[in-house]
């Protein structure tokens, strides 16, 4: 199934553990091959403070997600992986 990048931005996305840690706010290429890498995340406050992402003061936190972490792409994007697991980029 292809889906375009701007259907993608705003869609929810949840840990396989059924938690909602934010919405997509974009798509990461590597570009020499035109290859999706991983899809930028803002993440919800309370998401960002639990896993030590911190809040910037005026922009939300944002984060990537590898598509190997990604486990289906429907309404909403479900990850491969728990909250417990997520890490912020270094």
């Amino acid at each position: 199934m292809k889906i375009p990048d701007d259907t993608l931005r705003g869609r929810r996305v949840l840990s396989s553990d059924g938690v909602e840690i934010g919405t997509v706010q974009g798509v990461v290429f590597e570009t020499s091959r035109w290859k999706v890498e991983a899809l930028e995340v803002r993440l919800r406050s309370e998401v960002a403070v639990r896993i030590g992402a911190g809040r910037r003061m005026f922009r939300p936190s944002v984060i990537e997600i590898p598509v190997e972490r990604i486990h289906s792409v429907r309404d909403a994007v479900i990850l491969s992986i728990s909250l417990g697991e997520l890490r912020p980029s270094p």
